[in-house]
C-alpha cells in the first residue's frame, strides 16, 4: 500500500492571488506468481484533490478512483503482457467573476460540475536482449572477421560462407601462438 500527497500554497504576487492545493490519495495491489512463468496482480487507489484560491475567486473540488489490473506469461527469453487500468473522475468548480450587470455587489459566481471515465487497456510482448550478448556478437561478427579478414596469414581453420558468416570457427589459432589447429 501506498499513500500519495503533495501540498502547495503560492502568495500573493502583483496581479496574482494567492492560493493552495492539495493532493491526497491512497493505492494499494497485489502481486502474485501463479506458476514459475505465469504472474498476475490487481490494484485500486482513490485520491482527492483540491484548489483553493484567496478571496473566494476560485475553488476545485476533484475526486478520482481508479483500479485495474495486468497478467503475465513467460516463454523462454520473451514476455507477454495484458493489463487494463480504469478510472473515474468527479470535478466540482466555484469561480467568482465581476459582472457589470450584477447590482449591488458587481459579482457573480460561475458553477461547474463533471465527471469523466476512462479505460486504458494494454497488451504488449517484448524480448530480453543481453547487452554482454549483443557486444560478444558485435565483436565476433564485426571486429573478429574484420581484423582477421585483413591478415590471412593470423588465422586457420575457417570455412566462410555467403555474406560474411563463418561455420567451423576457431578463434585463437594464431600462427606461433602455441595453440595449435
Amino acid at each position: 500500500m501506498s499513500l500519495i500527497g503533495t501540498w502547495r500554497q503560492q502568495s500573493a504576487s502583483g496581479i496574482t492571488w494567492s492560493g493552495e492545493q492539495q493532493l491526497q490519495g491512497v493505492t494499494a495491489g497485489i502481486d502474485l506468481n501463479w506458476t514459475p512463468s505465469l504472474r498476475g496482480g490487481a490494484f485500486a487507489g482513490a485520491a482527492k484533490a483540491e484548489l483553493v484560491v484567496d478571496d473566494e475567486a476560485q475553488e476545485i473540488d476533484t475526486d478520482n478512483i481508479w483500479g485495474g489490473g495486468y497478467v503475465g506469461s513467460e516463454l523462454g527469453d520473451y514476455h507477454m503482457e495484458l493489463a487494463a487500468l480504469a478510472g473515474w473522475q468527479s470535478n466540482e468548480s466555484v469561480r467568482r467573476m465581476v459582472d457589470n450587470t450584477s447590482w449591488p455587489s458587481g459579482v457573480a459566481y460561475a458553477d461547474a460540475s463533471y465527471d469523466g471515465f476512462f479505460v486504458s487497456p494494454q497488451a504488449s510482448i517484448s524480448r530480453d536482449c543481453s547487452l554482454i550478448r549483443l557486444v560478444v556478437y558485435i565483436y565476433h561478427c564485426y571486429f573478429r572477421e574484420t581484423y582477421h579478414a585483413q591478415d590471412p596469414e593470423l588465422w586457420s581453420s575457417r570455412q566462410w560462407i555467403g555474406g560474411g558468416n563463418l561455420r567451423n570457427y576457431r578463434s585463437r589459432n594464431f600462427r606461433g601462438s602455441g595453440n595449435g589447429g
